[in-house]
């Protein structure tokens, strides 16, 4: 029975919005960096399902277990510098883990993909208001812990500093960026199966909006991923047995939009926009390969040289980016602070990519999709990265199959299930 106006929301959808609501807000959210007890709010999932941790297959477990192994290991070589770090970090894993052995991939996909086109609506509006009116005005004004300011309304932020640019929700475009390529690389999966009309007029609604966000950072990062993206959408459709001509036009969509990346200046100078600040901004390869993101890989790259085995630690690794490396690329970060050991965060998002049921050239063109995003920004405190991280290392398992083949939306010791339409 319902109570007045308000629907009736079961105990288990509510605990699932709260859970992943807190995932997206440990994901690059404004509000982490500017109020500290966000990160803390991890506790809460954590002390929700920790049961999950112990009944989890053996098998899904051991990229956990190597993961604690990785981080306990260095904690003790660097015992004594604080813990603080590794601690959190541990916490956040493991609460991630917890989630992802709760609910199946298809109930959090389905969820982001909602939230995410909200998400990018919201601030399409709310972007052109403060670039065309005096509304952004009216918003707070508060200070990050690393003492950047912005204003602030909740789903939106932005940076007076940067008010061309949509950051949506997130502590800086990129980063929004990233979170919307990743949303329209589950839509392009969900499309190409074999689902109704309505449900692919639907896919292709997400995915205006979203792109039409994408746009709106000028994200140059976000452009070229926007491009690996629509070849992947392409590529997604081969089949064993195709018509010549349809694999003809396929193949001719992936080389045209090669070439549109490759020869995106002389596109400019063809059209007259050269002098554009918008595209020059987001096309220019000077803000996407030359620069600063280039030169902290060669240093992240000279230190790991330097101690490959067992790694600086986080203090240390932290230090040394002051001093002229860079935590951008969350690969080689892994590595400068957990030594070799740290090889595995990479190996594990690849044994992910491979086990999806998609043909090969759709895996690789995933595969360079995911670790520029991985690496174009510090991913190693992105809850939502994690997240999926695990749920795509156990999509296949039979655990997550009912009898139909189809993937069940929750799991619980019950046979009841949280329907999200």
């Amino acid at each position: 029975m319902q109570n007045g106006l308000l629907p009736k929301i079961s105990k288990s959808r509510l605990i699932l919005w709260i859970d992943l609501i807190i995932i997206l807000l440990l994901s690059g959210s404004a509000m982490k960096v500017l109020f500290g007890w966000v990160s803390y709010l991890v506790f809460v999932p954590l002390l929700i399902h920790i049961s999950e941790l112990f009944n989890a297959p053996s098998k899904t477990s051991l990229p956990l277990i190597f993961t604690i192994l990785m981080i306990f290991t260095t904690t003790i070589l660097n015992i004594n510098t604080t813990i603080y770090y590794y601690l959190l970090l541990l916490i956040d894993i493991i609460a991630v883990y917890c989630i992802a052995q709760k609910y199946t991939f298809k109930i959090v996909s389905d969820f982001y993909i909602n939230i995410m086109t909200f998400i990018a609506g919201s601030s399409i509006l709310l972007h052109f208001l403060v670039n065309n009116t005096n509304f952004g005005n009216s918003l707070p004004l508060l200070q990050s812990s690393n003492n950047i300011t912005y204003r602030f309304m909740f789903v939106f932020v932005f940076r007076p500093d940067l008010i061309q640019r949509n950051h949506g929700p997130f502590w800086e475009p990129g980063i929004f960026a990233s979170m919307l390529i990743l949303c329209m690389l589950i839509l392009a999966v969900r499309y190409n199966k074999n689902i109704s009309k309505k449900t692919k007029r639907k896919d292709i609604f997400h995915l205006v909006i979203l792109s039409a966000a994408l746009f709106t950072t000028t994200s140059s990062a976000g452009i070229v991923l926007f491009g690996l993206f629509l070849i992947f959408f392409v590529v997604l459709g081969i089949k064993k047995r195709r018509s010549i001509f349809s694999t003809i036009g396929m193949w001719f969509s992936v080389v045209i939009v090669i070439l549109l990346i490759i020869n995106y200046q002389n596109l400019l100078e063809v059209f007259g926009l050269t002098n554009n600040n918008y595209f020059t901004r987001i096309l220019s390869a000077d803000s996407f390969i030359s620069n600063s993101r280039f030169t902290y890989i060669l240093n992240d790259l000279y230190f790991i040289f330097e101690n490959p085995i067992l790694g600086y630690g986080i203090v240390k690794s932290n230090n040394l980016i002051i001093n002229g490396g860079g935590d951008t690329s969350t690969s080689l970060y892994t590595i400068l602070v957990f030594g070799i050991f740290g090889l595995q965060y990479s190996f594990y998002f690849i044994l992910a990519i491979l086990r999806q049921r998609i043909n090969t050239l759709a895996k690789f063109v995933l595969t360079v999709i995911v670790f520029l995003i991985l690496n174009k920004e510090p991913h190693l405190q992105i809850l939502i990265s994690w997240l999926m991280l695990f749920l795509l290392l156990r999509v296949n398992t039979k655990k997550n199959i009912n009898h139909s083949g189809e993937l069940k939306i929750y799991k619980e010791k019950s046979d009841e299930s949280v329907v999200v339409n």
